[in-house]
């Protein structure tokens, strides 16, 4: 399999160092994902085996990834004549040339790896879990009838100002609609788009006006403020040392040179002509 040529590319033989290297492992991966087949219409001819995407999605390289799977996504295409379909690389993808760039600049790959155990402890962090942990038992109309300390519960008597307004919203929708029994009346509320808008409002004014929900809130709010500024802080680095890399213009190279492979090795699977 030859790599289709690009000047951005050419003229730096690291890059055409690694681009070899992970087209040479796409190689390989679809050696691993196809078989010939023994009966049909393609008998002695490639085909992908029945748990080629579970194989695929094991792949940890995500640039031969991304060419395996958009491969095998166009292979299923022409053989089941669809035309033209979202793939899921397409929506899911991201920015799959990135780890060619890691492996050309040892401090962008640093970076990146900050950025990921960043990423990583923001959605682990223990406090914010125990924030959440609390807005979910103590303020979440939901759950309510679980935990007495939940504010909705009936049995707390903090609730009763807002069953105070909910009971009025009741007794206006048993107005307009007598037909509704009681004992549905919660149930055809949470089914009517504006009735439920109605509770939804009751529900967010009564919390606003607990003190240790608004102040639960503000350290909620806090804490994502303070990672989402880490997270620019660290991103604007990582941009900085794209910038140097020409990542840019090299990208479009070789996202324009995965897609002609792709077409390529796809056309010589259809016609049996694929020489790995």
């Amino acid at each position: 399999m030859e790599l289709v040529k690009f000047a951005a590319i050419e003229d730096n033989e690291q890059l055409k160092g690694i681009l070899s290297i992970k087209f040479s492992e796409v190689a390989k991966e679809l050696q691993n994902v196809m078989k010939v087949a023994s009966k049909g219409s393609r008998k002695g001819l490639l085909i992908f085996k029945q748990d080629a995407p579970g194989l695929i999605y094991g792949i940890q390289d995500k640039f031969v990834q991304y060419i395996v799977r958009s491969i095998f996504d166009n292979y299923s295409d022409k053989k089941n004549g669809i035309i033209w379909r979202m793939h899921c690389n397409e929506i899911f993808g991201g920015d799959f040339v990135k780890s060619v760039f890691r492996k050309l600049s040892p401090a962008l790959d640093k970076l990146e790896n900050e950025y990921e155990i960043m990423r990583k402890n923001h959605i682990h962090n223990e406090e914010l879990r125990k924030l959440n942990d609390i807005n979910t038992y103590n303020y979440s109309y939901f759950i309510m009838k679980r935990y007495i300390s939940n504010v909705f519960n009936p049995k707390n008597e903090k609730s009763k100002e807002f069953y105070t307004e909910y009971d009025k919203l009741k007794a206006k929708v048993k107005r307009e609609h007598p037909r509704v029994q009681d004992e549905k009346m919660d149930k055809y509320i949470e089914n009517n788009y504006y009735y439920n808008q109605e509770k939804q409002v009751i529900e967010e004014a009564f919390l606003e006006s607990l003190p240790e929900y608004v102040e639960n809130k503000r350290k909620i709010n806090e804490i994502y403020d303070i990672q989402r500024e880490k997270e620019r802080e660290l991103k604007g680095r990582i941009d900085i040392e794209l910038e140097k890399l020409d990542y840019k213009s090299i990208q479009a190279s070789i996202k324009k040179m995965v897609e002609q492979f792709i077409e390529v090795v796809l056309n010589s699977i259809m016609s049996g002509t694929i020489n790995f």
